[in-house]
């Protein structure tokens, strides 16, 4: 799977697309969160911004997986 992206519009259907197949099992759980890791590492100028998740991002994955990627990420990173 690609884990550096072009722009966040890509970032952010990567995202959701992982996230949606971990919630339909097709994922296990530990590929899951390696992944989203990585993703956040090679990628946190486009995800994050002022301490937050930029505006794109937010509008795009919505609340609940949102709150999900911030569990997963906040257990390693502390962002």
């Amino acid at each position: 799977m690609i884990t550096y992206f072009k722009n966040q519009s890509d970032l952010s259907n990567a995202l959701i697309s992982v996230i949606d197949k971990y919630w339909a099992l097709q994922i296990n759980e530990e590929e899951f969160i390696t992944y989203l890791k990585q993703v956040a590492e090679n990628n946190e100028e486009m995800l994050f911004k002022n301490n937050g998740y930029t505006t794109i991002v937010k509008q795009k994955l919505g609340i609940k997986r949102l709150n999900l990627l911030e569990k997963i990420l906040k257990t390693e990173s502390g962002h």
